[in-house]
């Protein structure tokens, strides 16, 4: 009975942590190390809330992302939106320190990192 309960919370534990796994994607710029983790893109840039802010709008007005919700301050700045299919797209700002800022982009329940990858893109040309 015991090993049939351990052999269960294993397989339960290898079932909810596959497809979590990190990768790390360049965007343009060496210097820039983008992380993809457990679902949620990833990347610091020195770059204040407010302006983030307003490159993340026109990166999802540009794919055609509506967009739900966006709010923002000094220290923290929230995009939302959906794709065509329904998935829920969250572009998400934190001030680390003045003008450095840890952006975090995730589409769906579980993720999808070409999406991610392609709205980071889009916020990079926006910012130029």
């Amino acid at each position: 009975m015991k090993a049939r309960m351990m052999t269960t919370l294993l397989l339960v534990a290898v079932i909810a942590t596959g497809g979590c796994t990190k990768s790390y994607v360049a965007v343009g710029d060496e210097n820039m190390k983008v992380s993809y983790d457990f679902g949620t893109l990833k990347v610091v840039l020195a770059k204040d809330v407010d302006t983030l802010s307003v490159a993340s709008l026109a990166a999802m007005e540009e794919l055609k992302l509506p967009v739900t919700n966006k709010n923002r301050d000094k220290l923290v700045g929230r995009v939302e939106g959906y794709t065509s299919d329904g998935q829920t797209v969250k572009v998400k700002m934190e001030a680390l320190s003045e003008g450095v800022t840890m952006l975090s982009i995730r589409v769906g329940t579980l993720g999808d990192e070409a999406l991610s990858r392609m709205i980071l893109v889009k916020i990079m040309k926006n910012l130029k």
